[in-house]
């Protein structure tokens, strides 16, 4: 497995997407909901949560080893800017990485969820073990 044979994920959370994300990690934070309390704080709209970045990292992942059905082991990630509901989002794996021997060898692929401009609003690092792959 490289970076270069796993194909873009996109994904375009919604506002109702974020709601829901909201009410079920009790993150209430009015910029993640209501759009008039987005532009208060001089954002263009609810913002994407960051707990949100890393379940999307995740839902990439899976996209890509669906067939492996991976066991995840570790997950970090950092926003580098905010993505405001409606917009779409591309992860695309950056590199991957590989440590230890079998059975206990672990995989980590590095991401990078990419907006329309082509910067990177989220750096992330999954990391699976590597028997479930």
């Amino acid at each position: 497995m490289n970076a270069e044979a796993l194909r873009p994920w996109s994904c375009t959370p919604s506002h109702v997407q974020l709601a829901r994300f909201s009410a079920a990690t009790w993150n209430f934070h009015r910029i993640h909901i209501d759009p008039i309390a987005a532009a208060e704080e001089g954002l263009p709209g609810p913002v994407v949560q960051s707990t949100l970045f890393a379940e999307l990292a995740w839902q990439a992942v899976r996209q890509w080893l669906s067939e492996a059905s991976p066991e995840l082991v570790c997950i970090e990630w950092r926003n580098n800017r905010p993505v405001s509901a409606g917009q779409t989002i591309r992860w695309v794996c950056t590199e991957v990485t590989r440590e230890g021997r079998p059975p206990d060898e672990l995989v980590t692929l590095s991401l990078a969820a990419l907006l329309a401009d082509d910067e990177a609003a989220v750096a992330a690092a999954v990391t699976v073990r590597a028997s479930s792959i």
